[in-house]
């Protein structure tokens, strides 16, 4: 059964028992310099959440998974209020002067957004046993293992439908609309081109996997010890 986005991000962190996880921590080839780190960068209606929280479960205790927790993040670390953040998730940024209009934090701007994603970015990253899922990580840590989720349009357009009871009419203009904002977002923030393939380790096509076999897909290859060489 497919559950609803938001409902599902709920459940951030899940654990294997202490056995399991010593055994897959002997399998798991990482540099003993890079603690280990997975970005999950995807396209709207993939199940990139999903697929990051079952691919938390196979990698075992301790591993978490960053999501929204990172514009909560920023908030506290800024004394940003959220509600103005979020007009700067994975969107085509007005900036400041459109997001605050006229607020006290005039201080607060493009730059000051990216610095303190990246800060805590880099925080989580140097933690270890974190997966972070899309705000550009893919871009800001250079180690790790970086994976993109991609579908085809008509396979989105029915996730979304079926997430979200969408017509599709309205999952499409959802997908037009994210797909833009994405893609401005990664431009405007770090001058690169999210549909890049060179920026990533792995491009999983998943109009034929559900999110559970995505994940096993991607803790194989995260077992492969030249990728963290």
């Amino acid at each position: 059964m497919i559950r609803n986005v938001q409902t599902f991000l709920v459940e951030k962190t899940f654990f294997v028992s202490l056995e399991e996880n010593q055994a897959i921590n002997k399998k798991l080839v990482l540099s003993k310099n890079r603690p280990p780190v997975i970005t999950i960068s995807r396209q709207h209606g993939c199940f990139g959440a999903e697929t990051a929280v079952e691919l938390s479960k196979l990698l075992g205790r301790g591993w978490i998974v960053i999501h929204r927790e990172i514009l909560e993040a920023i908030a506290k670390d800024s004394g940003v209020e959220k509600q103005y953040l979020t007009q700067f998730d994975e969107k085509t940024i007005p900036w400041i002067q459109e997001v605050f209009n006229g607020f006290q934090e005039e201080s607060f701007n493009d730059a000051s957004f990216l610095n303190h994603l990246k800060k805590l970015t880099k925080s989580w990253a140097q933690r270890g046993r974190v997966i972070i899922v899309g705000r550009g990580a893919n871009f800001i840590i250079k180690e790790g293992f970086h994976v993109r989720l991609v579908a085809s349009k008509d396979v989105r357009v029915k996730n979304l439908m079926t997430i979200n009871k969408f017509s599709r009419q309205q999952a499409e203009r959802e997908l037009e609309l994210s797909d833009r904002h994405r893609k401005n977002y990664t431009k405007k923030l770090f001058g690169q081109d999210i549909d890049d393939p060179l920026m990533y380790d792995l491009t999983i096509n998943v109009d034929s996997m559900p999110f559970v076999d995505v994940a096993k897909m991607i803790y194989a290859a995260a077992h492969i010890p030249s990728l963290f060489k």
